[in-house]
C-alpha cells in the first residue's frame, strides 16, 4: 500500500507542474528584509578583482525577474591576461519555483546558443557535498563553459523533474528557500574550462561571510 506521504507528495507535485505559471503571479513576494547578496560578494577571489558591471545572459522580463526573486546579484572577476569568471545568483524566499529561469537551459537557447556535453559533478564547497551541472554553450564558434548548481533547502536537484520534487517536499516541510549558483567564462577547452569554474566557486565560497554561504551551499562552516 503507498503510503499516505507519498500521495501527497506525487500530488504536490502534479500541482507544482500544473500550477506554476499562476503561483509565480499571484505568490506575494517576501519583502521582510532584502538579503544583501551584492554587498556579500568578495572583493578579490583568487587574485580576480571583481567588476559589478558584468551583463550575463538574463531573462529579458525584468518586471517577471523582480516579482520572483526576494535578491540576486550578477558580477565577474578578472585578471589579466585571462577570460572573465562571470557569477549570478538569484534567491527565492519561500519556495524554490523560479529559479528555472536562470538555467543554462531555459535561457541560454532562446538567445541562439546550443548546448552540449551535460555532465554532473560533485563538488565540495564550504565543507559541503553540493551536486553540480556543467554544460558548454556554443553561438556563432564561441564557446562558453557554465557551472550552475541549486539549491531547494538541504538538497542539491539536477535538472527540472528534481526540482519540481524538491519543492514538492518542501512544500509538505513547511516551505523551502531556493538559490540558483551560476558561473560561466569564455573556453574552447571544455575540460579545463569546467575545471576553473570548479577551483574558483571553491576559493568564492571558501572567502564568502557565513550568511552568505548558509544561503549558497546551506552552511556557513
Amino acid at each position: 500500500m503507498i503510503a499516505r506521504r507519498e500521495l501527497l507528495l506525487g500530488g504536490a507535485m502534479l500541482a507544482a507542474a500544473a500550477g506554476e505559471g499562476a503561483w509565480l503571479w499571484s505568490r506575494p513576494r517576501h519583502r521582510g528584509g532584502r538579503l544583501p547578496i551584492d554587498a556579500w560578494l568578495p572583493p578579490v577571489v583568487a587574485g580576480r578583482l571583481i567588476d559589478r558591471n558584468a551583463a550575463p545572459l538574463l531573462p529579458q522580463r525584468d518586471a517577471f525577474v523582480d516579482q520572483i526573486y526576494d535578491d540576486y546579484a550578477a558580477c565577474s572577476y578578472a585578471v589579466a591576461g585571462a577570460a572573465p569568471i562571470t557569477l549570478l545568483i538569484a534567491h527565492r524566499a519561500g519556495q524554490g519555483r523560479g529559479i528555472e529561469l536562470h538555467r543554462p537551459e531555459s535561457c541560454y537557447p532562446p538567445v541562439g546558443y546550443q548546448l552540449t556535453h551535460p555532465r554532473s559533478r560533485r563538488l565540495r564547497l564550504r565543507g559541503q557535498a553540493v551536486d553540480a551541472r556543467a554544460l558548454t554553450a556554443v553561438r556563432s564558434g564561441r564557446a562558453e563553459e557554465l557551472l550552475y548548481w541549486t539549491r531547494i533547502g538541504d538538497s542539491f536537484p539536477l535538472g527540472y523533474w528534481q526540482t519540481q520534487l524538491a519543492i514538492a517536499r518542501g512544500s509538505l516541510d513547511g516551505g523551502s528557500d531556493g538559490v540558483l549558483v551560476r558561473l560561466s567564462i569564455p573556453s574552447a577547452d571544455a575540460g579545463a574550462g569546467e575545471a576553473l569554474l570548479a577551483d574558483f566557486a571553491a576559493h568564492f565560497l571558501a572567502r564568502v561571510p557565513p550568511p552568505l554561504a548558509r544561503l549558497l551551499v546551506g552552511t556557513g562552516q
